[in-house]
């Protein structure tokens, strides 16, 4: 499956019949307890892996505020927070989120993003 929601699905049906899944995509953390699903496998690293690694470029590059706009998917909302719960390790930095739902307004988004700017955000990152 494309998205770790789809992937989530389907595992306990293929898990109880012993049928491997491999996703090119699905990066929730919870994918990685091997407990539960032994017969998971991903070519690319999870949410906390690519959370850390953009918590690390943020650090390196000094930045101090950052914005998050995430859609409230599984995939997004994932990689967000293993995004923010990195950044404390990292040194002196605020984030600032929007979180988008499938229902979410256009007035709701734009206060959102307003708020983002008004912030002063040095980078913005999109997690969608």
């Amino acid at each position: 499956e494309y998205t770790s929601s789809c992937t989530l699905k389907m595992l306990p049906a293929l898990t109880t019949n012993g049928i491997p899944m491999i996703s090119y995509s699905a990066t929730s953390p919870k994918l990685s307890n091997k407990s539960l699903y032994p017969y998971f496998f991903r070519t690319v690293p999870s949410d906390l892996y690519q959370g850390r690694a953009l918590a690390q470029l943020v650090h390196r590059y000094g930045w101090s505020k950052v914005c998050v706009i995430a859609t409230t998917d599984v995939y997004s909302s994932g990689l967000a927070t293993a995004f923010e719960e990195a950044l404390p390790s990292m040194g002196n930095v605020t984030s600032f989120r929007v979180d988008v739902g499938e229902s979410s307004s256009y007035d709701t988004i734009y206060d959102g993003v307003s708020q983002l700017k008004d912030n002063g955000c040095a980078v913005t990152i999109l997690s969608w």
